[in-house]
């Protein structure tokens, strides 16, 4: 048997194994809450149950030599399980594999066992290293491809008339339809189930715990609902793996039932959502419990086996049952809508639930819509604030401002649309355009302001893909800026759940000749720690320290970040200047450069020529 028929008969296999799976990914939901570990024993015991199916339909080349799909099927197991699941599924066919015997048997064991063990090598290596999209869709063909190099090795142990009659007629078939298969089952398990795993989940468990509030609630006992999320935690996934991220939403769950008072309890609801029933009738106790609580749950949290080191912020929403007046579904509904007020104030921020924000989620899902249009639409634009070194006065770069003017709502600010904007991911395509339109800029003012450095802020959503880099190079070049014009800035609490990643984007971008600013220093949870690792050349000084100079005791802690960061061979911007005391004072402490209103105020591209200018000289001089 071979040409069309061998490849009709392989492809008929590959539907009968579509028809099992899809069978089977009805079924997953029911355990989809389960802990890894048995997560990993059904994908073997699956794999294991399709390769005894397969092994029912088996193309006989030869007497005792079944072709079929188990060398994929085992592969896969441990590519998506791990050893693990990779041992199951080896098990279960290999056992079956030799009872039916031939002397293919040997072969055919062989295969399994291989391929079984490179599966699962690289679910562990691609464990340690993330899985973005683009691995996505060539790891599972060029696993399919080692897959048939595999089978085809195994034929040394077949006389030598076998061995070239099954290269003659099963080449093309496996090279072609081995890739294809393993594709196949990837997306189809493996897609499939990380969606229901982080996204389908939802409306199971919500019954569940909406049921377990109403018997609570129908004790009559005030208690406190809470609901909280884990802030950007999409980027953890896409960084390291949805085995990584399972494995840390475990410790979070560890941390937070051990800290959860008596008679309270947790639940995982979303993926990457908790609801908490506190026994707390209080608002301000609740408050100040979620306070200590958070403590704990912001330390930070080393994974095992690889030991990254990782911190997490959560954005919280709490309401209040007081009595039996208020529905669970209302009191869900609440506490949902505090949740969302959080979120639009920042990173790692608790709100309770207050009627006014019945009118600011309108709002806000009002500017969510428009933004999605703001940018094809011509409603974004950059101004330009001017930064100056202070021993010398002169002119020493600009910072990139994103500004939102819609033609209804006006001028709407940064701190509202810039979080709507990365928690829709609207900021990659905003961000790129941002990008774009300030190397631009400043290529067109660099013969005004040769030693000038344009700065453009970057979020941690940008970093994520492995392009991201090429990209900024890219762009560079296509706007024919030099390398060394151009800074990138990121703030500490970006960087809190993608240290490791940002280390490898950021190394290579600095290694190019981009200059790399770690902004708002000082207000995060390990500044000293993102010193440490990433190859920063500037540190901007949180606007807070500044403001507060001879007005504060805090004085002596500016200055101490100065001088400290100073030692650190790194450049000091101060941002928020705005008095001549503020001034004299940074000249004294030895910063490099600062910012501000005192300075200059953020501007349009049409005003910087004027601008500068005017600022030939230096302010010391003028």
């Amino acid at each position: 048997m071979f040409g069309s028929e061998i490849v009709f008969s392989l492809l008929q296999t590959i539907i009968n194994m579509i028809v099992f799976i899809l069978i089977c990914n009805r079924i997953y939901p029911f355990i989809i809450h389960w802990s890894s570990y048995r997560r990993k024993v059904i994908i073997g015991f699956l794999f294991g149950i399709a390769s005894l199916i397969s092994l029912k339909f088996p193309i006989v080349a030869q007497k005792g030599i079944l072709v079929n799909l188990n060398d994929v099927l085992a592969g896969m197991s441990g590519f998506l399980g791990g050893p693990i699941a990779g041992a199951i599924t080896f098990t279960m066919a290999a056992s079956y594999r030799a009872m039916l015997g031939g002397i293919g048997a040997v072969a055919g064991i062989g295969v399994m066992l291989v391929a079984a063990f490179i599966g699962a090598l690289l679910h562990l290596y691609m464990r340690g290293k993330g899985f973005p999209s683009m691995r996505r869709l060539w790891m599972p063909v060029m696993f399919g491809v080692i897959i048939a190099i595999d089978s085809f090795a195994w034929t040394l142990l077949f006389p030598v008339r076998v061995r070239l009659e099954l290269l003659h007629d099963y080449a093309i078939p496996f090279f072609t339809l081995y890739p294809l298969s393993a594709v196949v089952f990837y997306y189809l398990m493996a897609e499939e189930w990380y969606s229901l795993l982080h996204k389908r989940n939802t409306s199971l468990s919500f019954q569940t715990v909406q049921a377990r509030l109403e018997r609570q609630a129908a004790k009559g006992r005030p208690f406190s609902l809470v609901v909280m999320n884990i802030d950007q935690f999409k980027a953890v996934n896409e960084m390291y793996g949805f085995s990584f991220g399972d494995e840390l939403l475990e410790e979070v769950r560890k941390r937070l039932n051990a800290l959860l008072p008596e008679q309270g309890w947790s639940a995982r609801i979303n993926g990457d959502e908790y609801l908490l029933s506190l026994p707390i009738a209080d608002r301000k106790d609740a408050l100040q419990w979620l306070e200590n609580a958070k403590k704990e749950l912001t330390s930070p949290y080393t994974v095992k086996p690889d030991g990254k080191l990782v911190h997490l912020s959560f954005s919280t929403g709490l309401a209040l049952s007081e009595n039996n007046e208020i529905p669970v579904e209302e009191l869900l509904r609440q506490a949902d809508m505090a949740l969302k007020d959080a979120k639009t104030r920042g990173l790692n921020m608790i709100s309770p639930y207050e009627q006014r924000m019945t009118e600011r989620l309108k709002q806000r899902t009002l500017l969510e819509e428009e933004l999605r249009f703001a940018l094809e639409r011509k409603q974004l634009s950059l101004h330009f604030q001017p930064q100056f070194e202070l021993k010398s006065g002169k002119l020493k770069g600009f910072e990139a401002l994103l500004r939102w003017h819609h033609p209804e709502l006006g001028a709407v600010s940064p701190d509202e649309f810039i979080p709507i904007a990365e928690e829709t991911g609207l900021i990659v395509p905003i961000g790129q355009w941002v990008l774009r339109s300030a190397c631009e800029t400043m290529q067109r003012i660099l013969p005004l302001c040769p030693s000038s450095t344009i700065g453009v802020n970057i979020s941690a959503l940008q970093l994520i893909p492995e392009q991201f880099p090429d990209m900024v190079l890219e762009t560079a070049m296509l706007t024919g800026l030099p390398l060394d014009r151009l800074e990138l800035e990121l703030t500490e609490s970006e960087l809190m759940t993608s240290l490791d990643s940002a280390q490898e984007q950021l190394t290579r971008l600095s290694e190019a000749g981009v200059r790399l600013a770690l902004d708002d220093f000082g207000v995060g949870y390990s500044s000293l720690n993102y010193l440490r690792k990433l190859p920063f050349h500037r540190v901007k000084i949180d606007r807070s320290f500044i403001q507060d100079i001879g007005t504060s005791k805090d004085d002596e802690l500016a200055e101490a970040i100065i001088r400290l960061v100073r030692q650190l061979h790194l450049d000091v911007v101060a941002e928020g200047l705005e008095s001549y005391d503020q001034l004299m004072r940074l000249q004294e402490w030895g910063c490099d450069i600062a910012q501000g209103y005192l300075l200059g105020r953020p501007m349009p591209e049409s005003e910087l020529h004027a601008f500068i200018a005017r600022n030939t000289t230096s302010f010391s001089e003028a």
